[in-house]
């Protein structure tokens, strides 16, 4: 009898260890998409200001760059379909991370893409300086139950500042 118990308490201690690892696993591969998919929106940007720097430009100023960041996102499987991610909090969040050069501080929300699961700031540190912080969400999807997503956390990402 006293073996009995003992191996049952083995199997209880794998299954708990087992959960652990797999709980571990899965929140790091969540975390990774979101990490890609602020990487690429970061990227798009970049290359739209390289390409365009000379005629002033911004990213979001025609449809052309969103669009890039759109189908980028959806070739790498990056989605989440919740309408209230760029919230209030996550904007209190970014205006306290700003830096303020000159007391010159004005976020302007630039893309807010419910279908997408991203937000992007744009911070205008003077007249002829700018940056943009990108908020992706790290989410959990259970697509066989039918839940579109347990719940999000922000990855928060800047890009460099850019002249005028």
């Amino acid at each position: 009898m006293k073996d009995a118990v003992g191996s049952t308490m083995l199997v209880y201690i794998v299954i708990i260890v087992v959960g652990i690892v797999g709980a571990i696993l899965i929140a790091s591969n969540m975390y990774t998409s979101a990490y890609k998919a602020k990487n690429n929106i970061i990227s798009a940007i970049d290359r739209y200001y390289m390409v365009n720097s000379g005629n002033g430009r911004t990213c979001f100023d025609d449809n052309t760059c969103a669009n890039s960041i759109a189908s980028t996102l959806k070739n790498m499987g990056y989605h989440l379909n919740e309408s209230d991610l760029c919230n209030n909090k996550i904007l209190t969040k970014v205006s306290k991370n700003a830096e303020a050069v000159d007391g010159v501080e004005t976020i302007q929300v630039y893309a807010n893409s419910s279908n997408n699961g991203y937000c992007v700031y744009k911070t205008s540190l003077s007249s002829s300086e700018y940056y943009y912080t990108i908020v992706t969400f790290s989410h959990l999807n259970i697509n066989l139950l039918g839940i579109g997503s347990l719940f999000s956390t922000p990855v928060y990402g800047q890009t460099r500042t850019y002249y005028r």
